[in-house]
């Protein structure tokens, strides 16, 4: 059996093809490309109705940029029409995960699978699923579903593909010390897809990562010229994109990734960045039992020592002059 992280990154190489979304097979049918004559068509002009609206939804989610409440009218509308079948509700789970209504997009994306077990084998709506989930709090499914998606992550586009590898890198590393091998070969994978802000949180979440693991020197090589101009960094981690995509991963990590670019540049406000991430990931921590005394004790997350660790090295340093 292959090593988990290897399976991941099995597409990395593959070029990626162009074109959408794919159409539901039933519309073949409306628009005569499956080799039905015109009256064959006209007897079922609800199906060219439901074609057309799922058509236009789908043109309004390309890209990444936000989108209007607009095409949940569209989709709905051609779940109407034909409420049972799969494509329609697969689209409203991608519809509603980008207007972050997450809940309801993976209770969308359940309907879909319930009509048709491979509803989600598209990429785009896998991606989606998978995000929702995360964000909807089911980290664990989020988890699965970004191992599925991997694999075939090639077919999606060049921004969405960099922004699958870095949520499943950020969840990987999220889940605690025994993921952090598969997190650091999906972060490099990211590092090599992602551009833009998403680059940003690639390259920072993979110095973390390496950081953890106890590659310090590895880690600061990645950012021996990042560190030169940190704010670009900075600025870059605060593109609505990349705090999309942070947004999956642990309690504070913006903090913790800030923490990890300013060690050299300047090392009070690195120490500062980590002292909130260390408050925030308690969020993720699970309850500890009651000391001897009975007072409960203080939640700790799976990397708190390590950032404890971090701030220690950090008292007394100055930023280089």
């Amino acid at each position: 059996m292959l090593p988990a992280a290897l399976v991941l990154l099995m597409a990395a190489s593959s070029p990626a093809p162009s074109g959408g979304a794919a159409r539901p097979a039933e519309c073949a049918k409306a628009d005569g490309s499956s080799g039905t004559n015109a009256w064959e068509r006209a007897k079922a002009p609800e199906l060219t109705q439901y074609c057309e609206k799922l058509a236009s939804a789908t043109a309004q989610l390309v890209g990444t940029e936000p989108v209007s409440p607009e095409v949940l009218t569209l989709v709905d509308a051609a779940i109407r029409l034909r409420p049972q079948r799969a494509p329609g509700h697969a689209l409203r789970g991608r519809a509603l995960a980008r207007l972050a209504r997450y809940p309801e997009a993976v209770a969308a994306f359940e309907e879909a699978k319930k009509r048709d077990d491979r509803a989600l084998d598209e990429p785009r709506a896998l991606f989606a699923f998978a995000h929702a989930l995360a964000r909807a709090g089911r980290r664990t499914e989020g988890l699965a579903a970004f191992r599925a998606l991997l694999p075939r992550a090639s077919r999606l586009e060049a921004a969405e593909r960099g922004a699958a590898y870095v949520e499943a890198g950020l969840l990987l590393l999220r889940d605690g010390p025994t993921q952090l091998d598969d997190a650091i070969a999906v972060l490099r994978e990211a590092r090599r897809q992602a551009h833009d802000g998403v680059h940003a949180a690639a390259l920072l979440g993979l110095a973390l990562a390496l950081e953890r693991v106890g590659e310090h020197d590895q880690a600061r090589a990645l950012l021996v010229e990042p560190g030169k101009l940190p704010k670009r960094l900075e600025s870059a981690l605060a593109e609505p994109r990349a705090r999309e995509v942070l947004a999956v991963g642990e309690p504070g990590i913006e903090h913790l990734l800030l923490g990890v670019l300013l060690e050299e540049a300047d090392p009070a406000r690195a120490a500062t960045a980590y002292r909130t991430g260390l408050e925030r990931s308690r969020v993720d921590a699970p309850p500890r039992p009651a000391s001897a005394g009975g007072g409960a004790e203080p939640a700790r997350g799976p990397w708190d020592e390590h950032t404890r660790k971090r701030i220690d090295a950090l008292s007394g340093r100055k930023a280089p002059r």
